[in-house]
């Protein structure tokens, strides 16, 4: 086995595979949830995401992860097939169903968006030209305890 690799599974592994990090990793929302207001609380529930607090496990190992998205996934079908035991739906209804989500509405945006860029960097003071960092709109919204429509929209 070569220097820096570990054995998971069967599998080798670069030792590193576990520590790595996903910018769409839950971890981010279940630490904020804790620190969610009830009026907080309620607005996400008027919105119809109250699947989202819901969601308790922050992490999921990167094996799991690689094993389900590169060795299960049909992209063609857009299932999880899983031989000799079935197959599972990927589809914005299924997750809408299992995360308790609304499916619909307004459609997703994948150009930039000028309006809503611009209302991130006026709401919490980003220098225009800069990403804002999703750090810092959690302790924006962790500071801020009252509940507001900037924070839905945020």
């Amino acid at each position: 086995m070569a220097r820096g690799q570990k054995r998971q599974h069967g599998h080798t592994q670069p030792s590193n595979m576990e520590s790595r990090r996903n910018r769409a990793s839950p971890a981010r929302l279940v630490k904020l949830y804790s620190s969610l207001t009830v009026p907080q609380r309620k607005m996400i529930e008027e919105v119809n995401f109250d699947g989202l607090p819901k969601i308790s496990c922050s992490t999921m190992p990167t094996g799991l992860a690689s094993w389900l998205f590169v060795d299960c996934f049909d992209s063609e079908r857009s299932e999880l097939v899983f031989p000799g035991r079935g197959r599972i739906a990927v589809t914005a209804e299924a997750v809408a169903d299992i995360l308790d989500l609304p499916n619909g509405g307004d459609q997703v945006k994948y150009e930039l968006d000028v309006d809503a860029i611009n209302f991130m960097q006026n709401k919490y003071d980003i220098i225009h030209g800069s990403a804002p960092k999703i750090e810092e709109i959690m302790e924006s919204i962790k500071k801020n305890r009252s509940a507001n429509e900037n924070q839905v929209g945020s």
